[in-house]
């Protein structure tokens, strides 16, 4: 069913739907074509030179990386790279993409697949204490201090009497901004 050829296809697929009727097994076959046309549409297309090769830029790993189901982050607090899929050597990972490049057409340095590599995973930068903080800080607007980890926290600080409740708001939104860019900066 992989033939170029739209009438040769139609006559083999009839050929083939017949013989899985005779046998009973229509149900089944049916559902290894739409498996089949699965497999022949990727979800998104190379952007190509005007020769028709895939052009060597970041976009298209991202393609292949899409099409693949493969996402990529880059987490600031431990300075690597992690993805949705396992690897125990990220070597061998970058080995595996570069064969899977190389079969789609997509010839990359392992330079290049490296420098790609992590500009796509750098988009999806995230900070686990940053995302913990602002989650810390939005929970704290939304709930009364004596229920919040971050209302604790910020309850422990104590201040001179003639402070305002202006004064005390500032000195905690000051420390929670404190908290959220050491996180960011990575502290």
């Amino acid at each position: 069913l992989k033939v170029e050829d739209k009438e040769e296809k139609n006559k083999k697929y009839k050929l083939l739907l017949k013989e899985a009727i005779s046998r009973g097994e229509e149900k089944l076959f049916k559902k290894k074509v739409q498996e089949l046309k699965g497999e022949d549409e990727p979800h998104n297309m190379y952007e190509l030179s005007p020769k028709g090769t895939p052009l060597k830029i970041w976009e298209n790993l991202k393609v292949l990386y899409d099409n693949k189901g493969i996402e990529l982050k880059y987490n600031e607090l431990k300075r690597s790279i992690e993805s949705n899929r396992e690897w125990y050597i990220y070597e061998d990972f970058l080995t595996q993409i570069n064969s899977d490049c190389r079969r789609t057409g997509l010839l990359l340095s392992k330079d290049d697949l490296w420098g790609f590599t992590s500009c796509i995973a750098n988009m999806n930068a995230y900070n686990p204490i940053r995302q913990y903080l602002e989650y810390a800080h939005h929970k704290y607007k939304n709930s009364t201090q004596q229920s919040s980890e971050l209302g604790k926290l910020l309850k422990t600080i104590t201040y001179a009497k003639h402070c305002t409740k202006k004064d005390i708001a500032f000195n905690e939104a000051m420390i929670l901004m404190w908290l959220l860019t050491g996180a960011k900066i990575g502290l």
